[in-house]
């Protein structure tokens, strides 16, 4: 679906947040069922409501801790920053984003996130290096994740898809991929194309590996093609409804799959105690 960028987005995102999302309902399900099932007086019964237990307790916590580890990540490198003033802070304002500034002198480094508090975060070495109107364009981008929510959908995204050790990644990558080509459609109602590009070119030649958390403007795999799609334009072609539709009804057919098979297999969840005659 490269393209049809936006839906391609939505459609990575929650290919790579569905095994996590249904992990979630269907062990949350097997638990609740298992509170009042006759399960529960055998002592395998609780056995494996304890195992599931402890495989759901588990999961939350490894999620929850590569969450803080990329939140430790972010206000490491973020904490220190400070609001941008001058030259940088007018064009934030005039392009409408809170602006801080990282002071770090070698990184070149633009990133729209949510933490340490949300905004837009810009190094001294980009800011060395950017002209205004680089920077302008810069920001446009970044202000493009901000307004499409890409700093709250990110940390759920990784979430959902640390639950489970299943091969996600490629879904999430195919997501950060096409939500930067999204943001550079958007940065174009307000900013040249060869500024853009840019922009882009001096943080392709000197950013450092991206943040896995949300160094948006950098990722670095997907600029090549966004610097071809910039410099090199071509008539947008009409979306693709029928293909559309055919990847959500595939998408909500599995899901719905899933969460019908505890129904269509009461075994699974449900047992019965035997009788005893007399």
């Amino acid at each position: 679906m490269n393209d049809d960028r936006p839906w391609q987005a939505t459609f990575a995102a929650g290919a790579a947040a569905l095994p996590g999302a249904l992990f979630l309902a269907l062990v949350t399900f097997g638990i609740a069922s298992a509170i009042n099932s006759a399960c529960m007086q055998l002592a395998a019964g609780k056995a494996m409501s304890a195992a599931l237990a402890l495989l759901f307790a588990g999961a939350i916590v490894r999620s929850l801790l590569r969450a803080h580890v990329r939140k430790e990540e972010l206000h490491r490198l973020l904490g220190s920053s400070t609001k941008a003033r001058g030259r940088s802070g007018a064009i934030a304002a005039e392009v409408g984003v809170s602006l801080f500034q990282v002071h770090d002198s070698r990184a070149v480094l633009v990133v729209a996130t949510g933490a340490p508090t949300p905004g837009v975060y810009i190094s001294t070495g980009a800011m060395r290096q950017f002209n205004d109107s680089e920077l302008r364009a810069a920001l446009f981008h970044e202000r493009a994740h901000l307004d499409r929510g890409d700093h709250h959908i990110a940390p759920w995204l990784y979430f959902l898809s640390d639950l489970l050790p299943l091969p996600a990644g490629t879904f999430i990558d195919i997501y950060r991929c096409s939500r930067e080509y999204c943001a550079d459609r958007s940065a174009l109602a307000h900013v040249e194309r060869t500024d853009l590009a840019s922009a882009l070119l001096r943080v392709a030649r000197n950013s450092s590996p991206s943040l896995e958390a949300g160094a948006a403007f950098a990722e670095r795999h997907a600029m090549y093609g966004r610097l071809s799609a910039l410099l090199q334009p071509t008539e947008e072609s009409q979306p693709d409804l029928r293909r559309r539709r055919l990847v959500a009804i595939a998408l909500s057919a599995i899901f719905a799959i899933g969460l019908a098979l505890p129904a269509l297999s009461p075994v699974a969840f449900h047992c019965q105690l035997p009788r005893m005659g007399f």
